[in-house]
């Protein structure tokens, strides 16, 4: 009868030495889980916050203006982003707002009539009507006749305040461009 209870008895030991080294595996396995989860909650807010500072980008309303004695430069903006600008208590200072324009130059390769539209001859107005210069020398845009160039200028605005208009000048001439977004 002994013979018959110890092969019972071994059986009954063994099934619970596996059943409790997988219960601790498990656990294991759980705890595990939940790492990997929490690391991934953590990725998903470093993104949340990656995109929170990401620069909120206009499709500007095309608006295309001549400039000039002979309207021989072509005005287009082409994109509009601003991004808000905070100092380290997270209080707003503002924003900067970035335009990109395209210039094409419209006199022929006979006339070849040459200019420079600059940054630091452009006013950016703004909502309340106040208009403003670039806060530093973006450059400036000279294509060859016929030709097109692009340029990146970048306006600070204060805090509430929201671009309406750009007003360029060349040759004597000041054209405005309206600043609308789709």
């Amino acid at each position: 009868m002994l013979k018959k209870i110890s092969p019972l008895l071994f059986l009954i030991v063994l099934t619970y030495a596996l059943s409790s080294c997988k219960s601790n595996k498990k656990g294991e396995a759980d705890n595990d889980t939940s790492i990997v989860d929490s690391k991934s909650v953590m990725v998903k807010e470093a993104e949340k916050t990656v995109d929170s500072s990401s620069p909120a980008t206009y499709n500007a309303v095309p608006d295309t203006a001549l400039l000039g004695k002979s309207y021989e430069a072509k005005v287009k903006v082409i994109s509009m982003s601003v991004m808000p600008l905070k100092d380290p208590d997270g209080k707003s200072t503002g924003s900067e707002v970035t335009l990109n324009l395209s210039v094409t130059n419209k006199s022929t390769l006979d006339d070849k009539k040459f200019f420079s539209v600059s940054s630091d001859d452009a006013r950016l107005e703004m909502d309340n009507g106040q208009a403003i210069p670039v806060n530093e020398h973006s450059g400036k845009t000279n294509p060859d006749p016929e030709s097109t160039s692009s340029g990146e200028w970048k306006f600070e605005l204060p805090p509430n305040a929201k671009p309406a208009k750009l007003h360029l000048y060349l040759d004597g001439t000041r054209v405005t461009l309206n600043l609308q977004t789709k």
